[in-house]
């Protein structure tokens, strides 16, 4: 729970938040007031933003649906100003942490072994999950499995589906639909890795399960509550609370000692390590060496980190940038190198593999493979580096991040995006210099989910690209899929796993992109 500074108004709700954050407030004192919401990065309400939409809002009690899927991760306060003329300000005393790592595994980055043959998934996972009037239908290793026990919704991960009704989560594997493990209790955000997932209830207590090696055995998660928020590698978890760290799993892949720390206020992780931000700017780092569980940055002043699939950068506020971690072979140490410095205050985003930096003068600068939007590719059957095309454009605003693209926003309204827009294994969508158009208007957000972009111009007409699959483009044939929608007068977007929803202005949503 979040208080505010001062007694007449308090924020509650959960401290973190991954694509979107629902802000709640009461007052005892604020009868008939009405409220604007804004946010900021330092507890201060000096170059503060207006959280778009939230404004003329009852101030007594209320409930706002908060976008954050576009902002990068960090630490942000939120605050309530009065309507009334007088400029009162309310600030939240805790922030809330945007943390974009957390949540579903995207079945696409992963690989099965099955009859010794490595076969990419495809980016709908292995297999399939229907759910329709509380039945839920599984199919898996050996069939097609039936099951009626009032589930609301279903998500899969690498190797299992979870199951989820009113008051309890069942863990299902593909290779043994008949049995699940059910875990009872009300759960305010779920994590999952390759074998298992942990779930958060409103106290920050944390309930388990899956198998026992990747950190499902119940007793083997932390037993005390308020805990804040839980990250995973492929097989294990950490967890924050009070800025100390546990975790649980499978000890190579981070479950195991973690170096000595104090006031971490951020963590992160990949797919075999984890880093963590102390407030001193110090980092620390654990898990698979060359996914960056050692190799971090010894000096401190380092203010954000992002992660890639087996990598890290951090960056000071200087504009200091620091790389380490890759599973590349030791002849290619320079794949994946940084640059050694940006100039000024500088945001920094990552998809699985590349990474992309914003500077407060509008500039991009960007790393990592090119088939992930980044500078390097390899030339197939040389071995030989190849440096793409640095983006010289200036004047950029923002920027929106799929599993192997970025898109940015200008300050004129126009949009760049470069990287592979279908982000699938062997299906690649050229984003390099595309551009959507059909814009009525000038283009004033981007929103992105794991394989596709919209775009919001200033008439409410929203324009979509990337993968077919997941809302990028009109779907054709498939009926499990829903095409983009046409017309203008939309007034804002939310942005799933592989879906989007948009709201007119007359209320009604529309959504589209994969829906099962």
């Amino acid at each position: 729970e979040a208080k505010i500074s001062v007694p007449h108004l308090v924020f509650v709700g959960n401290k973190t938040a991954d694509l979107s954050y629902e802000i709640k407030w009461n007052s005892q004192s604020l009868n008939n007031k009405k409220i604007s919401l804004f946010y900021d990065l330092n507890n201060s309400p000096e170059g503060d933003i207006k959280i778009q939409g939230a404004d003329n809002l009852s101030a007594e009690l209320g409930t706002f649906i908060w976008n954050t899927s576009s902002l990068p991760e960090g630490n942000y306060y939120i605050y309530a100003q009065l309507d009334d003329g007088s400029q009162t300000k309310y600030r939240s005393q805790k922030p809330v942490v945007i943390n974009h790592q957390h949540g579903i595994t995207d079945c696409s980055s992963w690989y099965s072994f099955e009859g010794g043959q490595n076969n990419s998934r495809d980016d709908d996972c292995k297999y399939v999950a229907k759910l329709s009037d509380d039945q839920l239908l599984l199919e898996g290793f050996n069939g097609i499995e039936t099951q009626n026990d009032g589930y609301t919704s279903v998500q899969q991960s690498v190797n299992f589906y979870l199951a989820v009704g009113n008051g309890f989560v069942d863990w299902v594997r593909y290779d043994d639909l008949a049995n699940k493990q059910r875990v009872n209790g009300s759960f305010e955000s779920i994590y999952t890795n390759m074998d298992a997932f942990a779930a958060l209830d409103q106290s920050g207590s944390i309930a388990v399960s899956g198998e026992v090696e990747c950190g499902g055995q119940d007793g083997d998660q932390p037993q005390e509550a308020s805990y804040e928020t839980i990250v995973s590698s492929r097989c294990a978890f950490a967890a924050l609370k009070d800025g100390q760290i546990s975790s649980w799993g499978e000890n190579s892949m981070g479950g195991g000692q973690i170096p000595t720390h104090s006031n971490v206020t951020q963590l992160f992780s990949n797919w075999g390590a984890f880093a963590a931000l102390q407030d001193n700017g110090e980092i620390i780092t654990w898990g698979v060496d060359v996914f960056g569980g050692t190799g971090g940055p010894e000096d401190g002043g380092y203010i954000a980190i992002a992660s890639g699939n087996t990598s890290f950068s951090a960056i000071k506020a200087d504009g200091t940038v620091v790389h380490w971690g890759t599973a590349q072979d030791a002849d290619f140490d320079h794949f994946l190198k940084a640059p050694e410095k940006i100039d000024g205050n500088v945001a920094i985003y990552a998809n699985k593999n590349a990474f992309a930096a914003l500077s407060s003068q509008g500039e991009i600068s960007i790393w990592g493979p090119t088939t992930h939007g980044g500078s390097w590719r390899i030339l197939t059957g040389v071995g030989r580096l190849v440096q793409r095309s640095e983006i010289s454009d200036k004047g950029f605003q923002s920027i929106a991040v799929t599993s192997s693209a970025f898109a940015a926003l200008k300050d004129d309204g126009s949009i760049l995006s470069w990287g592979n827009c279908a982000g699938t294994y062997g299906e690649t969508i050229d984003c390099d210099g595309l551009e959507p158009g059909q814009s009525q208007g000038v283009y004033t957000k981007i929103y992105s989910n794991s394989k596709a972009f919209a775009a919001l111009d200033s008439n409410g007409y929203i324009a979509t690209w990337g993968s077919p699959k997941c809302g990028g483009s009109p779907a054709g044939s498939d009926t499990n899929i829903k095409s983009p929608p046409t017309g203008d007068g939309y007034t804002s977007v939310y942005a799933g796993e592989c879906h989007f929803t948009a709201v007119n202005k007359n209320g009604a949503y529309f959504h589209w992109g994969k829906l099962e």
